[in-house]
């Protein structure tokens, strides 16, 4: 059973430090919310018991992309 949904997303940055930086997209109690990973995997195990990740294909062109864009 499941009682928690996010989306994991890797933003493009002109800033090389922050290139790879991974962030989740997670739905909260207040509403949506966006977090970095590294800052979510220090709280395995407080919060959450067990993390699930499944891997979504889906084109990534540029109007898939500008509408993700929108979305956030």
């Amino acid at each position: 059973m499941f009682d928690h949904v996010g989306m994991i997303l890797r933003f493009d940055s002109s800033n090389n430090s922050k290139k790879k930086e991974v962030y989740i997209l997670e739905a909260v109690s207040s509403g949506v919310g966006v977090k970095k990973w590294s800052d979510l995997r220090k709280s395995f195990g407080q919060f959450y018991l067990r993390v699930v990740i499944r891997h979504i294909e889906w084109p990534r062109g540029d109007k898939a992309l500008d509408l993700l864009g929108q979305f956030l």
